[in-house]
């Protein structure tokens, strides 16, 4: 069984190939933006329900518009491809699985219609084959095989040349590709503003034609004209899926010889070679044609022109603009664009500049009331609200800082640098299962979009990485930190940058740490500064031994009512700290290795709690204190055992030496300030006083080195 286990729970340890690449992508990108969603999740069930519910939502309010306003030629399918499109991009980017479920959704999409449109109304029959689409696509990528390949790095041959000369390549390529995209950008932007420029004569034209009245006496080009003419034939194409063409040929003095007719009834389907009819001219355009009083207007008048030159400039200035943008930067960082791949950024812009594009149906409906005007004004509100619903870095509280982004990196690299064999005998099930935590929390946090999530999943990837050190070296394993109690005194989510060996918060109760220490099994020290409450209220922190075997509760080594900044001495057998803030303290702790100790100078002048490091031969320390209560300083041996468990050679103090050998002084009464301590070797002072005042003074002491053996000793030896 424990075999059976351990190859359950190994299942994971795969994933570290990703870590590393994850981790290659963040060095080079910067940030969390930069690093893609892992490909390998399962879309659950009530996942895909939610997308679905989301999907059927977009088609119905589709259809209902498409349907109050009459417009049957646009796609309905284009705002689901749109929320498809991004919920796959952000959460289950598999390319072979999406390029599997893009291509049979679309034939479905497309089989469907052929099939429906002759049956039922053509908007009815777009929404019900998008519907059937959706399921099939998702169907489908549901039971694709993995395929290699995913977005996380490029591929790498094992060969250097042969991997110098792929990158090479792909270098190469992202030039090309991004000249490109920057060449097209610039021509689609030209090519919005020469249609924003033209807007204001197209509209002037629409009025002048509005505003045409049938000729009289006098014949000019802007009044309805009418001209013979004689019909050439008509070309009248009627397919199942749109492209329709209803066109009229004629010839004549001073008409066109082709005329969109934009449909076949009243008159053009009765029309034959050699028929004579009136054409209705105004200035350039074939407005209208008559024979025998059945008159059918055509489609050919500049009315709608300056909406539909608005729309096209406006999604040909969104698609300009990403163009440029992901070009100048697939240019500009070929070299590591080469080595790390594309970065989820150009992916988010995509999806933005795509539903910028998508905004121009809605805004060219309600210019059909306003004009270019309220197009312009109404996409450019749409645009925006597109821009802040996709800005979840730059929400307060959903923003990733890059302070945090390093924090999830340099955990990556722990758990990439773990120095573990898997197959090994020492490989229990019970490692491996927090080797698994640790690779599920990065991958939690690499993912993550709003930062108490990435600190969430930073502080359970730490837990799995101490528990997984204190297996390894066959130290007491820590458990997790027990929750904090419900209610009004709960603490606030998750602060900080989630750097390592660093607890912050602000609360109105108390908040329990797990300790990850530098130098893991060895005594360290405490840095805790915690701001004044509100109320006088104690600002504690308690030590607590809570292992798989044990748990008790240790010291109290903080206790304040106003303002706190001091260093205190953390045990080695503590494995959690208990922290009491109340009345809206905002509090910080940072654990530190002992090393990181002050060094006490001869004359040594500071406040507050403190932990100095002794690194003198035997001396007599003289404490002094600016009032006569509530203070102590102790003395820790180099060897960090307590006094009774400490096994170091004492030193001969010579007679009338201050002091005693107890490694602790305090006040001897309420009237004493004063005292002296016997420093025997290098070690530390932890001095506990309460906020107050303290100067120390180093005094030398001379030990003669012990007696060499006696002359009789030696002689005895010789003989």
């Amino acid at each position: 069984m424990p075999g059976a286990g351990m190859a359950r729970l190994g299942v994971g340890v795969a994933q570290l190939p990703s870590v590393r690449r994850r981790l290659a992508q963040r060095r080079a990108g910067g940030g969390v933006e930069n690093v893609v969603v892992n490909e390998d999740w399962p879309v659950m069930w009530a996942e895909a329900a939610r997308v679905a519910v989301e999907c059927a939502m977009v088609l119905v309010i589709t259809w209902a518009a498409l349907e109050l306003f009459d417009e049957r030629q646009f796609p309905v399918a284009a705002p689901v491809v749109m929320v498809l499109g991004r919920w796959f991009y952000n959460r289950h980017r598999h390319w072979g699985a999406g390029l599997v479920a893009a291509v049979s959704g679309s034939a479905v999409v497309f089989t469907l219609v052929d099939w429906l449109r002759p049956h039922v109304e053509r908007l009815l029959a777009d929404t019900m084959a998008t519907a059937t689409g959706w399921w099939s696509r998702w169907l489908c990528s549901r039971s694709a095989p993995a395929c290699g390949g995913g977005p996380d790095m490029p591929y790498e041959p094992d060969d250097p040349r042969a991997a110098r000369r792929a990158r090479r390549l792909r270098t190469l390529w992202h030039l090309c590709w991004g000249a490109v995209a920057v060449l097209l950008g610039v021509a689609l932007l030209l090519f919005a503003g020469i249609g924003l420029i033209l807007v204001p004569d197209q509209m002037a034209e629409e009025r002048a034609y509005q505003a045409a009245r049938p000729c009289e006496a006098v014949v000019t080009v802007d009044c309805l004209r009418s001209v013979q003419a004689t019909v050439r034939g008509t070309d009248i194409w009627e397919p199942s899926k749109g492209g329709k063409t209803y066109d009229l040929l004629l010839t004549g003095p001073g008409v066109p010889r082709e005329v969109a007719m934009g449909g076949a009834e009243p008159l053009l389907r009765h029309l034959r070679a050699g028929d004579v009819v009136t054409v209705t001219m105004w200035r350039d355009y074939a407005t209208a044609v008559n024979k025998d009083g059945v008159t059918q207007d055509s489609s050919e008048n500049p009315e709608g022109l300056s909406l539909l030159a608005t729309n096209m400039a406006l999604a040909a200035f969104a698609i300009g603009l990403f163009a440029v943008y992901a070009g100048g930067h697939a240019v500009a960082r070929a070299p590591r664009y080469a080595a790390t791949g594309l970065p989820a950024r150009l992916g988010k812009r995509g999806m933005q500049t795509l539903g910028a594009a998508i905004c121009v149906i809605p805004a060219g409906l309600f210019g059909m009331w306003t004009g270019p005007v309220g197009v312009i004004v109404l996409w450019s509100v749409l645009v925006g609200v597109i821009l802040v619903a996709t800005r979840e870095r730059d929400m307060p509280g959903r923003r990733v800082r890059a302070a945090v982004e390093e924090s999830v990196t340099a955990f990556g690299e722990e758990v990439a640098a773990l120095d573990l064999n898997v197959n090994g005998p020492d490989a229990t099930p019970a490692l491996l299962k927090e080797y698994r935590a640790a690779l599920a929390a990065y991958d939690r946090a690499s993912a993550a979009r709003r930062e108490p999530d990435a600190l969430t999943a930073l502080r359970d990837g730490r837990a799995a990485m101490i528990r997984l050190d204190a297996r390894l070296h066959g130290r007491p394993v820590p458990i997790d930190a027990l929750p904090p109690a419900a209610g009004p005194g709960r603490p606030q989510p998750l602060t900080g940058t989630g750097e390592r060996y660093v607890y912050t918060g602000r609360n109105s109760g108390e908040t329990e740490v797990l300790i990850d220490r530098p130098e893991p099994g060895r005594p360290a020290l405490v840095e805790a500064d915690a701001t004044r409450g509100d109320m006088e209220t104690p600002f504690e922190i308690k030590t607590i031994t809570r292992t798989e075997d044990l748990t008790k509760t240790g010291d109290t080594l903080v206790r304040e009512l106003y303002e706190y900044h001091g260093r205190r001495y953390l045990p080695a057998d503590a494995t959690h700290l208990l922290v009491g803030a109340w009345s809206g303290r905002r509090w910080s702790i940072r654990v530190a290795p002992l090393s990181t100790a002050t060094a006490l100078a001869p004359e040594h002048r500071g406040h507050g709690d403190e932990v100095l490091r002794y690194n003198g031969g035997p001396a007599v320390l003289t404490v002094q204190f600016e009032q006569n209560e509530f203070w102590k300083v102790r003395y820790v041996c180099q060897c960090l055992q307590s006094r009774s468990a400490c096994d170091c050679r004492p030193p001969a103090w010579p007679e009338n030496t201050p002091g005693d050998n107890d490694w602790s002084v305090r006040p001897y009464d309420l009237r004493d300030g004063r005292n002296t301590l016997r420093l025997p070797r290098p070690g530390f002072l932890v001095i506990d006083c309460f906020a107050r005042s303290w100067y120390l003074t180093t005094q030398p002491v001379d030990i003669p080195p012990p007696a060499p053996p006696g002359l009789l000793g030696r002689f005895g030896r010789r003989r």
